[in-house]
Formats: C-alpha cells, structure tokens, sequence
C-alpha cells in the first residue's frame, strides 16, 4: 500500500481526485461483503465496485446523449454541446467537429452510422472516406428525431412535427398517407438486421419489407405504452414508452408485466441481446430481465416477469432522458451494453455484474424496542407493564454494501397472519396489544436480494391490568348473568304492563264507542225527533211547509242555525233562550269531513247549553281568518261546577271528552272557560291549512289525521 493511492484491484485505483476523503491513509479494512474500508486523516471512505462504469468524456454540458453501436466494441454518442464522438473500447475518443451537435445517431443494418445535428449541415452519413451531408425536406424548420434504412439501402426519418419521409428514387416522398399517420404523431422508427423497416404510432405497428406494407393495430385500452422507442431481434418486436413494454410475436401483441410493479418506470430505450437478455433504460434507471427468465415469460406471456433495477446504486450516472434522443441503450459487438444518461454514458458487462454480486445474506438481530414512549435495550424475554398501548420494536441487518436496498419482512405471532412488508423501513409498531406473551420475527435480504430466512426474533409479554385478569373477567361474567336475569325480569315485567296497556286501550276503545253512539246516532235521532215535532206541529194545515221543513245539505252557518232553531223550539217559546250566530270574516269553503266534526262539536256545544245551563242568551260565533277557523258557543247561564270543568265530563256522560277527543284529530284546540253564575264558553280553534278546502296542505294533513283514526279504530 502506498501513501495517496489504494490498489482496489488489479488495474483499478483512486485518489483524491476521484473522491477519497484525502492521500493520508491510516488503515484499510476488506468486509465480508467486498467493501474496502479506507481510514485517512480526514475521514472514513468507502470504496466498492459498481456494475456499471462511466466513460469519461470530453467537455460537454449535461444534455441528453445520444448512443448508437459501432465496430470493434465501440459506441457513437454527442448531444447539443458535444459533436458526434466514437468512443472505443478502451475509452479513447475521437470527436467529429464539423457535426457539430448530434441530436439523434443511428447504425444501419449495414453498418453505416447516420448523425442528425444542428448546424449548418442537418444530416450526416458515414462512408469510408468520413461524413459527408445528407439533405432532407424542411431541414432548416424541423430535426429528425428517429432514422432507419431499408433494404433498398433507402432512408427513412421521423422529422417533427410528425411527417414520415422516405427517400425513393432520388425524391424524398411524405409516407403518412400511406402508412396511415397523422400530423403531430412522432412515434418511434428502427430497421432490424435484415433491413426490414418498423413503424411504431398511435395504435398502429407498420413493417416495410422493401416493397410493400404489413400493419397492425393493437387496443390503447390494453396496450397503452405511448410508444417511444423500439428494438428488434429475431422474430421479436419490442415497443416500449412511458406506459411500459409491449412484444409483437407472431401477429400478436403482449404486454410485459413485472412482479415488482415498480419496473419498469418509463422507458427511452429497449434491447434485446444476442443471449436473450433484456434491457432498457428509463427516467428510473435500468431494467434487466434475464435469459433464463425471458424465454420463459415468451412462453407463457401471460404471467408476470422478474426483474432487476440498477441505478445510481450501481454506477449508473445519472437517468435517461423520458424521450429523446432514443435509444438510450444499445449492445456493442463485443457484448457490452451501454446506456446514455442526461450526464454522459455508462457500460456493464454479463461477467462484472454477476462478479459483484452479493451472495452473502445478511445478518439480522433487534435492536431496540419502545413501549409507551420508554425505551428497553434488553430485549432478550422483555417484560412490558400493564397498560402498554404503542410498541415499536427497532431492528437492522448487517449489509453495508447497498444499505439502501436492504429489505425486510417481519411477523408477530398471533397478531400477523402473513409477512408484512415494510420495504426498508427498520421500525415495526403495534397498537393495543392484549395481554400475553409474544414473539416478534424479523428478515432482510441484501441488495442482491437474497434472503435471511433464519433473520432475528425476540420474546416478550405484556402484564395484564386488574380488568384484564382471569379474576374480573369471572367477575364480570357473573355480573352480565345478573344482568341477563335482570333483564328477562324487566322484561316479564314490560309484557305484563303491555297487557295492561291494552286492557285500558280497549277500555278506552269502549268508551270512545259509547261517546261516538252519544255524539252522532243518538244525537242524530234527537235531531229526527225535533223534525218529526217541527212537521207535527204544522199538519195538517201547514202541509207544504211542513214538508219543506225536512233537513237539506246547507252550509256550517246554516246548519248550526237550524240546530239551534230546533233546541229553542225543543224547549218551547215561552222558555226558550234566546240564540244567535255571529259570523265574522268571509266564509270559506270547508274540507267535508272536517265540516262534520265542527258542526257535531257546535251541535254538542248548543245541546249542553240548552240542556244544562238556564241561560237566557244563547250565542255561537263562527269567525274565518286567513290563518285559522274559530267557534264559540257562549251562554250567560248558571256555568258549570269546578270539578266538572277541570275534569272535563260528567260520570256517564261523554259530551266534554269527545268534543275534546274531536278537536284533537283536527289538529285544532278545544277550551273551555265557565265560572259558576257566569256562564260558559266553547272556544275551537282550527289551523286554517286544516280546516280550509282551499288551503295547499290541506289533503295532507287530513290524510294523515284519517290514517291515525283509522288505525285506532283497526286496533279496536
């Protein structure tokens, strides 16, 4: 070991300039995972080898590059700051000034490398003797952003907006027409190793033979990529974008779907390698499917892939661009793939990436655990207090390699029926833990993905609090059988008052019968009688108007009128009280069947005062206002006896009750004022909405009071 340089392998070393932390180095340490462990006098360093490796480049600011394979192991690259530049295996380069900025590069099926720039010359192609310019239509207004050549060694190219041309016959001809391309549609254009010409755009996958067209159409609904990139190998067609990865086989379309649904992001470039590896590059880094796993998915295509992700973890500097320049990964002849980023270009090879590979599973153990806020470093059979509501148990996995892609699973028993999996997060938390005892398993895998099944676990309890014992929990059985029995004694309780509630509503049922016969048969017979006595007192020599004397349908006024008429004629004109009926405000038109129960309330009212009261005046006051009907029936008799008021009926008479009864179904309010020696006062009150055939909520309300009364009377 020399001071200011450290031999990580043969060929391989670094120093300050590339990033150790100073020359002066104290101690150098290997760990059971290939790291190198550097201690100098500033600071401790970690070196590691990466998978990929970037290629140091001249100047250039950080564009996108471009990348297309050349001979001998080689690669062509450039983007708006650099002009196109072959870099050859051995990272020499050596830059063409006169392209000044490549924008899009390609390889043709013949080997030729095709520069799209921007400068005063647009296009350029290669030939043995150099570059020499290609010009194309409206080169001066729109770059090319996809080129292929066909086996006619004919051009073709993808300018923007959108228009496809193709170079035939020594014009160039505008192809969207016939291939069925609109304006504003870019797509992605390649020429596989025969010479055969792919379209991808839209919805529709176009191959051009050389003399003539094959197209294809797939479902957006299934196939959604946003195709932006494309690569062919064999009988495979690969579209890729930022949707993911679609195979044509066959005539058939396929979309790729990984196991991780992560992968694989969106995609600027897409390869298949002479050993049937998959790769492509994203603005999430790389995807790498291998062969093995490849050709089973091609299979079977209906299931699910497995892939790798590698990213600046691995070396990879920086990501891709999302569109363009594409491709942006390309396989060089001598096997290596490379792949452009927005900060230069990078390669791997097959034999590094599986040297490196980390074949060590990690070690796992716990760490910490924190109950309640209070945290325990012993965690060998913890015992936790009673009222333990929050745990979070901490644990680690030894792998310093790529400690960032170190995953877990984790499991309580009893708690956890399957794995859960945090990713790689280190904490687990629970929440209202019962009682009892515990164990806790914990497992990782390193950043290669291989699994410590065995990991870490740790035993705990929890005390119980004194609710939680066997003890209370008897104790509380008991107390819900006491209550089990005390509940079956209400309840034989309730069933019993239930029949005494319906032996005083059948009571009740009776009685409200008895006041319905007092109120409308026999008082409806009454009524007869008087009439019958009307039309007696004038036979024979009045006859005609005896017979006009027969009641006829007349108004509440008219009604209440003649039913007074009728009382005084009763009671014979030498004693008879004198009666009058009051009207105030215009009359309005009634509902019928709350017509029949004022007038029955009024007929009893009048009935009452006749009978009962040795009044001498005798008044009923009908009054119509726009928010209510009001009756009155008053009298300046002898007034009722306290008792009989406050009561509201007399023992064995019904008249009170069932006016009171009455009114209450209407929706109104009955009172009765009287004070002995001064006589008594009916007074209803109707809401107008309840009384008025005019009023709006008039059907409504009298529809809900006729449901209620004819449930009653169902229960009776």
């Amino acid at each position: 070991m020399s001071k200011g340089t450290v031999d990580v392998a043969a060929g391989e070393s670094t120093t300050r300039a590339e990033g150790l932390s100073s020359d002066a180095i104290w101690n150098l340490k290997v760990d059971r995972e290939g790291s190198v462990w550097v201690g100098t006098n500033s600071g401790l360093d970690r070196l590691r080898t990466t998978a990929v490796k970037t290629i140091l480049l001249p100047p250039a600011e950080e564009h996108e590059f471009s990348l297309a394979a050349s001979n001998n192991g080689s690669v062509w690259t450039g983007n708006m700051t650099l002009p196109l530049t072959r870099v050859d295996a051995d990272g020499r380069f050596t830059s063409i000034d006169k392209t000044h900025e490549a924008i899009c590069v390609r390889r043709d099926y013949k080997g030729a490398i095709w520069s799209a720039a921007d400068g005063p010359v647009y296009l350029w192609r290669s030939s043995p003797r150099g570059f020499f310019p290609v010009h194309y239509p409206e080169e001066k207004m729109a770059h090319i952003v996809s080129l292929a050549v066909d086996r006619n060694n004919d051009p073709w190219i993808n300018i923007r907006p959108g228009t496809t041309f193709h170079f035939t016959h020594g014009i160039w001809r505008n192809e969207n027409k016939a291939i069925g391309k609109g304006i504003g549609v870019l797509g992605a254009m390649i020429n596989d190793n025969n010479g055969i010409v792919w379209l991808a755009f839209a919805k529709h996958l176009v191959r051009w033979d050389g003399t003539s067209y094959q197209k294809y159409s797939f479902s957006l609904n299934r196939f959604d990529v946003s195709v932006g990139t494309m690569a062919a190998r064999g009988d495979h067609v690969w579209l890729a974008g930022a949707g993911g990865i679609v195979l044509f086989r066959g005539g058939n379309f396929y979309l790729m779907e990984f196991v991780d649904p992560k992968l694989p992001g969106r995609v600027s470039g897409i390869a298949e390698t002479e050993k049937g590896e998959l790769w492509a590059n994203g603005f999430t880094g790389i995807t790498h499917v291998s062969a093995t796993e490849l050709a089973r998915w091609i299979r079977n295509p209906t299931s699910k892939v497995a892939g790798e992700h590698l990213d600046a973890f691995d070396g990879l500097p920086g990501l891709s661009a999302e569109r363009f320049p594409e491709p942006s990964v390309v396989e060089a002849s001598d096997g290596r793939m490379w792949f452009a980023t927005m900060k230069g270009i990078a390669w791997l090879d097959e034999a590094t990436l599986a040297r490196i590979r980390n074949p060590m599973p990690p070690p796992v153990l716990v760490t910490a655990v924190i109950s309640n806020g209070k945290a325990y470093s012993g965690v060998s059979n913890l015992s936790l207090p009673r009222h333990t509501q929050n745990l979070e148990i901490d644990y680690t996995a030894l792998s310093l390699a790529v400690p960032e892609r170190v995953l877990f699973r984790y499991r309580l028993d009893g708690v956890d029926k399957d794995w859960q999996e945090p990713g790689a997060r280190r904490q687990a938390f629970y929440t209202n833990l019962s009682p009892g005892r515990y164990t806790f398993h914990v497992i990782a895998c390193n950043n290669d993905g291989v699994w410590n099944n065995e990991g870490g676990s740790f035993q705990f309890s929890i005390a119980p609090a004194f609710y939680q014992t066997n003890w209370f929990l008897l104790l509380c059985a008991a107390v819900v059988a006491f209550l089990g029995w005390a509940a079956s004694q209400r309840r034989v309780r309730q069933a019993q008052a239930r029949a005494h509630i319906q032996m005083d509503e059948r009571l009740s049922e009776r009685t409200r019968i008895a006041r319905e016969l007092h109120d409308t048969l026999l008082q409806s017979f009454q009524g007869l009688l008087l009439h019958f006595q009307k039309a007696r007192n004038l036979l024979p020599e009045r006859a005609a108007e005896a017979i006009q004397s027969a009641p006829a349908a007349k108004g509440l006024v008219e009604e209440i009128t003649r039913i007074g008429e009728e009382l005084v004629a009763k009671n014979g004109n030498k004693d008879a009280a004198q009666f009058r009926v009051v009207i105030e405000g215009t009359a309005q038109t009634l509902n019928p069947n709350v017509h029949v129960e004022i007038f029955r309330i009024a007929r009893e009212a009048l009935r009452n005062a006749f009978s009962h009261s040795q009044a001498s005046r005798i008044e009923t006051e009908v009054a119509y206002s726009s928010n209510l009907f009001r009756l009155r029936v008053r009298d300046d008799g002898k007034g009722m006896a306290p008792d009989v008021r406050d009561q509201g009926e007399r023992i064995g008479h019904w008249g009170l009750g069932g006016m009171g009864e009455r009114a209450k179904r209407l929706g109104g309010k009955l009172d009765v004022w009287s004070e002995p020696g001064a006589g008594t006062e009916v007074d209803l009150r109707v809401p107008a909405s309840v009384a008025y055939q005019s009023s709006p909520s008039r059907n409504n309300v009298w529809l809900f009071w006729k449901k209620k009364k004819n449930g009653h009377d169902d229960h009776s």
